[in-house]
């Protein structure tokens, strides 16, 4: 889809592009063991143990470091009921270098292995970025909620099924152009 003129042109390109799911997700949802999911997530490796594009500057000592750190938190984490307590183990973990994202991207990954989801928009990195393109000054917010969202694209989540983390991707992906669209603040 070359020119995307409103949300509906945004998400039903989102849609197109995301048939091709994350690979580090679906290594980790491979596994058969919480041990090597952690290991896995945390250094954001695939099956050709490449690392993922929002990891790689952070390096591969640094990001098996936390991952060695993480792994201390396997029977924590084994009891984990949302994804709030997973991100809020993972974030208890400090290491110098990994930032929000690498931890965010982390308990996402051991989310998916777990079947526990992210029950909010987290607001971090390109998120934050395209959500301020979108509605403006987010005043110190973590995340959104549903009631958040302007109704042109909250009205896709019940359409298209979406997901929080498929808002996640979208404001990350379109942050560019929510910005040039003028989506702002068009609640009916």
């Amino acid at each position: 889809m070359s020119e995307l003129k409103n949300f509906g042109d945004v998400v039903c390109d989102y849609l197109h592009k995301s048939k091709i799911k994350d690979r580090n997700i679906q290594y980790c949802m491979q596994q058969t063991e919480l041990h090597k999911v952690i290991e896995i997530a945390a250094c954001a490796v695939d099956e050709n143990n490449k690392i993922h594009e929002h990891q790689r500057r952070v390096g591969k000592i640094k990001l098996q470091e936390f991952a060695n750190l993480l792994k201390q938190k396997e029977q924590e984490i084994k009891k984990v009921k949302k994804f709030d307590e997973l991100l809020n183990i993972i974030k208890s973990i400090k290491c110098y270098r990994i930032g929000e994202l690498v931890r965010y991207d982390t308990a996402e990954r051991i989310g998916f292995f777990l079947k526990i989801y992210p029950e909010k928009i987290y607001l971090h990195a390109g998120v934050k970025v395209g959500v301020k393109n979108l509605l403006g000054n987010l005043y110190r917010k973590n995340f959104l909620i549903i009631d958040d969202l302007p109704y042109e694209l909250k009205k896709y989540k019940s359409e298209f099924n979406l997901q929080f983390y498929d808002f996640e991707s979208i404001f990350c992906q379109y942050k560019d152009k929510f910005e040039q669209l003028h989506f702002r603040k068009s609640n009916p």
